[in-house]
């Protein structure tokens, strides 16, 4: 049954409130008092907050339980207190409750999730669950997740209240940067299709950005997804004016934007950092009149990574499915996952993708392989080192648990059939995880043998998924393709049932096509024939495998012919100057040849130098297990000061650069950082080595008094540790006495402060005076979220930086 909530979103746009902080912080909140304490200690001073919202016209008001989490609450020592927090919260908004809604605030743990970070994916859901069903059962009308920067720590958010109730509906929304993205890459667009699929009832942004960008990030979600969307802007960058924190943005100016976000799309409008009850009289204002406006949107097949999304249409290009991560006929591939090693799964990851494949299958399973832990450790591989949504390739449902679990964005399973068993084991893990599907045509009576029989089962399992709440256009039909050798009079049945899928049914089509040829010579001929039929009856995506070059080609061409490559740019761009790679064969017995020619000794072939440029490629591509090797091999015929000096140093500067333009994002930066410290270790250590160790300078790192907030000051750590600068960490909640008495002690030449809170932010001003009155001879770089250029010039600062690798810049330039 529809929640009142969104029967009400059907025709009107509602009014959410504004910021619980920046009323809070008028009330003079101390900087090291857990805003939600309140609850208990000063409800009263809640309470009017809630009654001014309401007064203005909210007609949804949040709890105070941003981060009335465990986590959060035990930086202040109160995570026992959980359930009093929460439950006071709720009980305190129901006590203003007239015909409005209460949504349950909740936030971010301000730490990354696994590998990252030390708190795993189940953990997360557990967290997010205790806190969860005590707002649900105390009452709230509503679950509101909000200011994620993590897409996975939504994930596990959007997880833990769907599987605390599937009544209350879930608000997701995520914060991004003035380029539209999170620190890991992820945009508005990627974001909606995996909220969507996890099945979030509302989706949005809020914080962060002002009502422009929020627009902007508008613009993006309704590309992808027709659910209700929301936005809750902040008024703007704060300012600190005669020590008061002021926001740029009035409520006059913010009500400009009113009509234009209803325009894209908003379902609900609220405000977030520095907005009052002024500003939601004012947005009150501007929404007179208006009614939501109704979503046109085509509904396609779509994938998405963390930062990268992939969308199949019938004007796309057709889909490639990389079928070579299978240690099936692979003793190399197989060898090495028994112990471990992931060398050939990189170099594979790396050949697909550079020869077309969008999608990389992951089959894992083999005797004497952790199919559970291998399937999760090669997801992360790939997605720590590629941009590629993954096909989980498994019939075991642990493993494909432990692979969607592990996947940052919207996986493809492969695969379900038709038999009961199947349906019943895949489907809730695909509508819980959010995932597309393979569908094989096959039941308890095995592969029909006619294009009509295989039809009623991929009409069976539609309907099933149907029921389950996973859309049709998530699913991929696989009518399956039999041998030419046994089955011959049912190759062109495996064709007929594609045609009539796609016309009956509506649906997007896959094939395996290289098992047509099995047990015949000659199978790449027979291949590239039987996947150009296929094109002709409507074939959407292809498993195969992506060094195939003949089969390449005929990809491209049948793109071009078929109307799916759009003025034949792709087919041009690939064969207009010959580019295409020398043929490679496919057949089962050279396929652990091919590994060896990989990208990496591709791209090096032709350079003096290769030992130094595979330990920097070591480097780029985070290879944290194939460094050491690298390394050792490398150490033949350079010194070890050479190989710092000219391949670890340089590849780690380049990672950098990728990083401050946006071809690399976090959890790049972070796996080559890994793998720059482990060959620095090994070189320095574990070799007893010539290499010169002195440091570039002492940076002491301090997130200031009151804040306890860190992500990005340990972000900064690594990066700048990185770059041949010994740091000093002071932590979180750092005094002021703290900061100075280390910078005596200590003989640093830089301090960098770090505040995520206008009303932390303050301090900064603090340290630098007293680090100027006591003579200290040492710079000070400020950083967070809330920090501008001018902030830093305004408090005598000597530098601001926006980023870890700004921060590594300015540094240099200040020693």
């Amino acid at each position: 049954m529809k929640s009142d909530v969104l029967i009400s979103l059907e025709s009107e746009v509602l009014l959410l409130d504004g910021a619980m902080g920046t009323k809070l912080q008028q009330e003079d909140l101390e900087t090291d008092t857990a805003p939600e304490v309140w609850n208990l200690k000063r409800p009263e001073i809640i309470k009017q907050i809630h009654q001014d919202y309401l007064a203005a016209g909210s007609q949804i008001i949040q709890t105070n339980t941003f981060g009335a989490n465990r986590i959060k609450l035990g930086e202040y020592g109160l995570a026992q207190e959980v359930e009093e927090i929460n439950r006071a919260a709720v009980r305190i908004a129901k006590e203003v409750k007239k015909d409005n809604y209460i949504a349950g605030s909740v936030g971010p743990f301000g730490k990354f999730l696994a590998p990252i970070g030390d708190v795993t994916f189940e953990e997360a859901i557990d967290i997010f669950k205790e806190q969860i069903a005590i707002l649900v059962d105390s009452g709230v009308d509503l679950i509101s997740l909000e200011t994620m920067s993590s897409l996975q720590e939504l994930r596990a958010a959007v997880i833990a209240a769907k599987e605390v109730s599937d009544n209350v509906p879930v608000m997701a929304q995520m914060t991004f940067d003035e380029n539209l993205r999170t620190l890991s890459g992820t945009t508005p667009k990627i974001a909606a299709v995996v909220l969507d699929a996890l099945g979030a009832d509302i989706i949005g942004a809020n914080c962060s950005l002002g009502p422009q960008g929020l627009l902007d990030v508008l613009k993006e979600l309704n590309q992808v997804t027709d659910k209700p969307l929301i936005v809750q802007p902040n008024a703007g960058l704060p300012k600190i004016i005669d020590g008061e924190t002021v926001y740029q943005k009035s409520p006059e100016e913010m009500t400009t934007y009113i009509k234009k976000f209803v325009a894209e799309g908003a379902n609900i409008i609220g405000g977030c950092c520095g907005t009052t009850e002024d500003h939601i009289a004012a947005f009150a204002q501007g929404l007179q009149g208006l009614t939501p406006s109704k979503s046109k949107l085509t509904r396609n097949f779509r994938l998405a990574s963390r930062s990268q999304l992939m969308e199949l249409s019938d004007q796309s290009e057709s889909l490639i499915i990389g079928e070579r991560i299978n240690p099936s006929g692979k003793e190399r591939l197989a060898e090495e996952l028994k112990n471990n090693s992931f060398k050939v799964v990189q170099q594979e990851i790396n050949s697909q993708i550079k020869t077309g494949a969008k999608v990389l299958d992951i089959n894992v399973g083999g005797a004497g392989i952790d199919e559970v832990e291998m399937m999760k450790n090669v997801v992360q591989k790939v997605q720590n080192t590629s941009r590629v949504p993954v096909c989980i390739d498994t019939t075991d449902v642990e493993s494909l648990e432990a692979g969607l679990e592990a996947f940052t964005g919207k996986a493809l399973i492969n695969s379900v059939t038709g038999e009961e068993e199947s349906l019943n084991r895949v489907l809730p893990l695909a509508k819980k995880y959010g995932a597309a599907l393979v569908c094989l045509t096959l039941d308890e009576d095995g592969i029909p043998d006619t294009a009509e029989g295989r039809l009623e089962i991929a009409r069976k399992i539609k309907n099933k998924a149907i029921s389950y709440g996973i859309p049709p256009e998530d699913l991929l039909i696989d009518t399956l393709v039999l041998t030419a050798s046994t089955k011959q009079a049912e190759v062109v049945e495996t064709l007929n049932a594609i045609k009539l899928v796609k016309e009956e049914l509506g649906l997007k089509t896959v094939l395996g096509v290289s098992n047509v040829s099995y047990g015949l010579p000659q199978k790449p001929l027979l291949n590239r024939t039987f996947l150009a039929m296929a094109l002709g009856y409507g074939l959407d995506a292809y498993i195969v495998d992506p060094l195939d070059e003949a089969l390449q080609k005929t990809i491209l061409a049948g793109d071009v012919l078929i109307n799916r490559d759009q003025n034949a740019a792709k087919y041009i761009d690939a064969l207009g100057q010959q580019k295409v790679t020398q043929d490679r064969k496919v057949n089962d017995k050279e396929e652990d040849k091919d590994v060896e020619k990989t990208d990496l000794s591709d791209k090096k072939q032709n350079q003096n130098d290769k030992s130094l440029e595979l330990v920097k490629e070591a480097v780029l591509k985070g290879e944290l297990e194939e460094i050491i090797s690298i390394l050792k091999n490398a150490l033949e015929e350079y010194s070890s000061d050479e190989l710092m000096n000219k391949a670890l140093i340089p590849g780690i500067k380049e990672v950098g650069n990728k990083y401050e333009t946006g071809e690399y994002f976090l959890p790049q930066l972070m796996a080559s950082a890994e793998s720059m410290q482990k060959g620095f270790k090994y070189l320095k250590d574990e070799l007893g080595s010539d290499i010169k160790t002195s440091s570039a300078g002492k940076v002491l790192l301090a997130t200031v008094k009151g804040d306890v907030h860190d992500i990005g000051k340990n972000i900064v750590k690594v990066v700048v540790e990185n770059h041949g600068y010994e740091v000093l960490d002071l932590g979180k909640d750092v005094s002021n006495e703290q900061i100075i008495e280390a910078v005596k002690q200590e003989k640093v030449d830089v301090v960098g402060l770090s505040a995520l809170m206008t009303t932390t932010m303050v301090e900064m001003e603090e340290v630098v005076k007293r680090l100027k009155a006591e003579n200290l001879d040492v710079k000070v770089i400020l950083g967070g979220a809330v920090i501008t250029q001018d902030y830093a010039d305004k408090i005598g600062a000597d530098a601001y930086a926006i980023n870890a690798i700004n921060a590594v810049r300015e540094i240099k330039r200040l020693i």
